[in-house]
């Protein structure tokens, strides 16, 4: 409101490729923690969203934005052919046009609007709090490749012992043999990561339409998999799959010159938070039973954190290999990531 207030112009102020990014993406709604401009900035012009090439209306300012475009983006430089950057520089390019474009924008301050954007108080009346909801990873296409996975296995054993007797079948578990046959686990399964995908793709706005497009078969197999999703999540604490201690450490390749076995070793799970929020807020309309806006209704679209579980793994050097017995008993030993790989052989 300061800023605002303050902002008087004899003639109108110029306006600026950060100011007018800044406008297109936030405007109105509230600003979240962690939004970086320059940043924003940055990764636009990478992604050739946003094209600083002057015109006839641009000045100085634009000029010399439009010759950071090759530090952005050197990928796209004329001279990349004669290039290979390093990671490290790449970084480092980006920290001096984060510099260059504070410096230049100080020296045109004067000129330049200064945009008033994110959400102000509420207006009086209902206010409407949305927060975008996922029950799963939004990567749809994950789960359809692991259903496929699972179909494939399924069809392939079918063929080689045949329906009845994959139907006799039980998988082998650490406490014996599983309840279920092994036809029905592979087909439950299947259908839970179908179940997994049709969910995550509701959640995106994608659809059925977009997801099974004209095909009644795939609109079947994504009801009946939501309807496997809800089910395991209602009794998922009666999975017995998931209380196993899945520790383990398996080889990858063994190096001759080291005379070291690399392995992949697998310590278990933890926790971190994770922030969703809507990259641009989706348009609202609230209408009343005649069908005309709302006006008393304020929508605020809100981020929401939560805690989510990540496997632990790490690729190591070792020269003796643990089974799991021996990696569960090192792991109790040592308790922390650290020191236990610190003290693997």
């Amino acid at each position: 409101r300061e800023i605002a207030r303050r902002q008087r112009h004899l003639l109108p102020p110029s306006i600026s490729p950060e100011g007018e990014l800044v406008k297109r993406l936030v405007g109105p709604v509230s600003i979240p923690d962690g939004f970086d401009l320059c940043r924003e900035l940055i990764e636009a012009v990478r992604g050739e969203r946003l094209d600083l090439t002057p015109n006839a209306d641009s000045g100085w300012y634009d000029y010399q934005l439009h010759a950071l475009v090759p530090l952005i983006a050197p990928d796209r430089a004329l001279e990349s052919a004669r290039l290979e950057l390093s990671p490290s520089y790449r970084c480092y390019l980006e920290e001096v046009v984060r510099g260059i474009i504070a410096l230049s924008r100080e020296t045109h301050v004067k000129q330049l609007e200064i945009p008033v954007v994110g959400a102000g108080l509420p207006e009086p009346g209902i206010v409407l709090e949305i927060a975008p909801q996922l029950s799963v990873e939004p990567f749809p296409s994950y789960f359809r490749g692991r259903a496929a996975s699972y179909r494939f296995i399924r069809e392939e054993l079918t063929k080689i012992f045949g329906a009845p007797a994959l139907r006799e079948i039980h998988r082998l578990t650490p406490t014996g043999s599983a309840a279920r046959d092994l036809s029905t686990e592979l087909a439950e399964m299947e259908e839970l990561f179908d179940g997994a995908a049709a969910c995550s793709e509701d959640e995106l706005g994608m659809g059925l339409s977009q997801a099974a497009g004209a095909d009644p078969e795939l609109g079947e197999l994504a009801r009946s998999g939501r309807a496997r999703l809800r089910a395991w999540r209602r009794d998922i604490e009666d999975d017995p799959d998931l209380g196993v201690d899945a520790r383990m450490m398996v080889p990858v390749f063994y190096d001759l010159e080291r005379q070291q076995i690399k392995v992949w070793v697998f310590l278990g799970w933890s926790e971190r938070p994770l922030d969703i929020a809507y990259a641009r807020a989706p348009r609202a309309s609230i209408l009343d039973d005649a069908g005309h806006p709302r006006t008393d209704v304020h929508v605020e679209f809100k981020g929401t954190r939560r805690r989510v579980p990540y496997p632990v793994m790490a690729e190591v050097y070792v020269t003796r290999l643990l089974d799991r017995s021996e990696l569960r008993a090192h792991c109790d030993r040592w308790q922390s990531a650290e020191a236990i790989l610190s003290h693997l052989e």
